[in-house]
């Protein structure tokens, strides 16, 4: 192409800003070129000549060197003199030595001067000797086997899969530009001895940069995403309340449902035998509500970094004893922490040890106080009488709030144990002969079957875990208790008298409790209407009247005689209002306690005073 003398039809200097959107041009043509090599080539302070030559080609110089042209196209064709300080810009075909001196001469490049690399079986030769794959017209600088510097540009003839097919004959590049030619001949003519270094550190250079693109890219997509993931957390935190409460009453209705068709109270038409299949959906969509929201308002604390190389190693090893007693026990039993681990200290220092076991409470895994809450559900919340129950029923009413019996500073989250689901667990427990599970479908477990004596059961006591208390209000207990002192003789009994208003709603009145030691304020209402879902009014009345307050609700109001007592409880949603009284017809006289507590069930119960 330029064999022939180059005529110079114009010649005119570029502007600064034109050499700066030149500049721009070319880095993006060529992101192998670093920034030293475009400063050596090309320096800022130096003009860039342009001169037109014949055929619509450009020859852009700097100084007295000639770097780059276009042709037929605004695409930048590097020359010898910029490859020789930037090799790494065009990807190289190695060819025999002295085949370089005929391709100087004006021959065209045939595939048997070409040096081929034997390929492994399986593998194309031309790949393994060329690279990637390259189109017809794609550019390659040719370099001598023993030396480094290229002596020629050329273009190839044919693509990759064409070249495979004509196999290892025939011509297979043309020849653009070589040294000794007339464009070689406009510049110094002069062949550096060595590669220079500038071009591995540039080919380092840019693939620094990728992985610096990419990383940025990522670290932006995924601030995208927690954006996102944030946006749509607060918005989830926002509606789920009025979620879980929509759905609680919906499967408070279905409940109720149940027990009138199962009395036989209600016959149910085509639409209330539909709503009747949507229990389990509904109690596995409460659960997970729930599951999501305990997530997102209490994530699990990050891991703390081990202070040294010793406490990191040593925490390795135990971990690994963890681990191996961990598999060695799964296939007879789940692993079960009791407190017993903590009444093994001995000697002077146990007080010290109760302490450190204490504030270490809290940290226990989440494996330990999943177990702990299911043993402790299993032996203090649970009767044969619920069986058989849901999974997610069970894990609703008996496990978390055992859990927070368990550990009240942290919420159960099954995601983040061994067992990521809750069938998982109760499959566990089954191998260990804890329990039975039966599969109705996929996704549906149902505990059928307790063994109520097996030794795992034995190692919880549920006296070791206080009630949970309640969220509601500032007694921090569930309701108010008796003090414990009898009122002097002749002060007015408790008196509890139900009525039934408009609508056949059982209201029942408890009044005098003042006597004892109770004070009718509005945290004792708010707890009893909370526990009761039942409207709860307070009668304030001069003297020499008592106030009372009232459970308006439609559970009945049982009372039970126990051994000269009564128990009194005002069952609804499963909680009981539990009044221990000495009997005499209806006028009570309180002697034990009085106390909101929770009951497992919604049927009337006795307890011994």
């Amino acid at each position: 192409m330029f064999a022939e003398r180059l005529t110079t039809v114009t010649e005119t200097h570029l502007k600064g800003s034109d050499g700066k959107k030149l500049r721009r041009r070319l880095r993006d043509q060529y992101p192998l070129l670093s920034d030293m090599q475009m400063a050596r080539i090309w320096p800022l302070s130096s003009l860039c000549t342009v001169r037109k030559l014949p055929k619509r080609v450009n020859l852009y110089t700097v100084g007295k060197t000639p770097l780059f042209y276009t042709a037929d196209s605004d695409e930048l064709r590097p020359t010898l003199y910029l490859l020789h300080c930037a090799p790494q810009l065009m990807e190289q075909v190695v060819i025999h030595d002295g085949v370089g001196a005929k391709v100087i001469g004006g021959a065209d490049l045939f595939m048997p001067g070409v040096v081929i690399t034997e390929a492994p079986a399986g593998k194309s030769w031309v790949a393994q000797t060329f690279g990637a794959r390259f189109s017809k017209g794609d550019f390659r600088a040719i370099r001598e086997e023993s030396s480094w510097a290229p002596i020629a540009v050329a273009r190839w003839r044919v693509a990759s899969d064409e070249l495979e097919m004509q196999g290892m004959q025939g011509r297979a590049l043309d020849i653009i530009h070589t040294i000794d030619d007339e464009l070689w001949k406009c510049g110094s003519r002069v062949v550096p001895e060595a590669e220079p270094e500038s071009a591995a550190a540039a080919v380092e250079e840019y693939h620094q940069k990728a992985a610096d693109a990419e990383t940025a890219a990522i670290e932006e997509q995924e601030q995208k995403r927690q954006t996102a993931q944030a946006n749509d957390n607060a918005s989830f935190v926002e509606d789920a309340p009025r979620l879980l409460k929509r759905k609680q009453k919906a499967l408070r209705q279905l409940l109720e449902l149940k027990e009138k068709v199962a009395t036989g109270a209600v016959v149910p038409d085509a639409a209330q035998r539909a709503k009747l299949y949507r229990e389990v959906d509904l109690a596995e969509e409460i659960v997970a509500i729930e599951s999501r929201l305990d997530t997102i308002l209490n994530p699990p604390p990050p891991p703390d970094p081990p202070t040294d190389e010793a406490s990191a190693s040593a925490a390795a090893e135990g971990g690994g004893d963890d681990a191996d007693d961990h598999d060695g026990a799964s296939a007879a039993s789940p692993q079960i922490a009791t407190d017993a681990d903590a009444e093994s200290n001995e000697g002077g220092a146990g007080a010290d040890l109760d302490d450190e076991d204490e504030d270490r409470a809290p940290e226990q895994t989440m494996d330990e106080q999943l177990h702990k809450a299911a043993l402790l559900a299993l032996t203090d919340s649970l009767e044969p009488s619920d069986l058989p129950i849901l999974a997610s029923t069970f894990t609703a009413k008996h496990l978390h709030p055992a859990s927070r019996r368990v550990n009240p500073s942290r919420s159960l989250n099954v995601k983040q144990t061994q067992y990521k689901k809750m069938a998982n667990f109760l499959h566990d427990l089954q191998d260990a002969g804890v329990l039975k599970v039966a599969t109705e479908k996929a996704g549906v477990e149902y505990i059928t079957v307790v063994d109520w004596k097996h030794e795992l059961l034995s190692t919880i006591d549920p006296r070791d875990y206080p009630d949970e208390p309640d969220p509601a209000g500032d007694a921090g207990d569930l309701g108010q208790k008796w003090n414990g002192q009898l009122p002097k003789r002749g002060t007015k009994r408790v008196e509890i008298v139900q009525k039934k208003k408009k609508g056949n709603k059982n209201v029942t009145v408890v009044s005098s409790l003042e006597n004892f030691g109770f004070e009718l304020d509005e945290n004792l209402k708010r707890t009893i209407a909370k526990h009761f879902s039942a409207s709860v009014n307070c009668v304030y009345t001069p003297p020499p009247f008592h106030s009372c307050f009232s459970v308006s609700c439609h559970a009945p109001h049982d009372v039970h005689p126990c051994g000269g007592y009564s128990v009194v409880y005002l069952s609804c949603v499963g909680t009981a209002l539990a009044l221990a009284c000495a009997s005499s017809s209806n006028q009570l006289h309180a002697s034990s306690f009085l106390s909101i507590q929770p009951s497992p069930s919604v049927t009337a119960q006795t307890t011994t005073v």
